[in-house]
């Protein structure tokens, strides 16, 4: 029974969509939105500060132009065409390819390295301050 469970989220299947369906019956809107969304962290990855940061960006622009180079490839023509969706999450209707997998790992790591910056930063040791914590913020700086 296993097997038939694993076989049955694996598949293979052309999504002209966006995240959740979004904007279903627009291809190139979409690839449009992507083409921008790629620029946008093509230019943020020159302002990184941080390793988590850098991590992220890097997971979401890997993401962005894998699923990028899918539609600008793929038929029936340049950013017409769909991304191959080939996984299927117990937990979810929808599917996903490794792609849309980077994309969500990026959040996570954006979102635990913020907290831990953050918690950091609140009661950091005096020679961590001017490094980690912006604008040398931190229990021993004037306020």
């Amino acid at each position: 029974k296993a097997e038939s469970e694993a076989d049955e989220r694996r598949f293979l299947y052309r999504n002209f969509a966006g995240p959740r369906n979004m904007l279903e019956g627009h291809p190139m809107l979409v690839s449009f939105l992507a083409l921008i969304g790629v620029a946008v962290f093509a230019m943020l990855a020159t302002r990184v500060r941080t390793a988590t940061t850098a991590i992220a960006v890097g997971l979401v622009l890997g993401g962005g132009i894998g699923n990028l180079v899918d539609r600008i490839v793929r038929a029936p023509g340049p950013l017409r065409g769909g991304v191959i969706d080939w996984l299927r999450p117990g937990w979810s209707s929808g599917s996903m390819n490794l792609a849309d997998v980077a994309i969500q790992v990026a959040l996570f790591v954006f979102v635990l390295g913020t907290a831990y910056a953050w918690w950091r930063c609140r009661r950091p040791p005096r020679d961590l301050v001017a490094t980690v914590c912006p604008e040398g913020r931190g229990p021993s700086s004037p306020r």
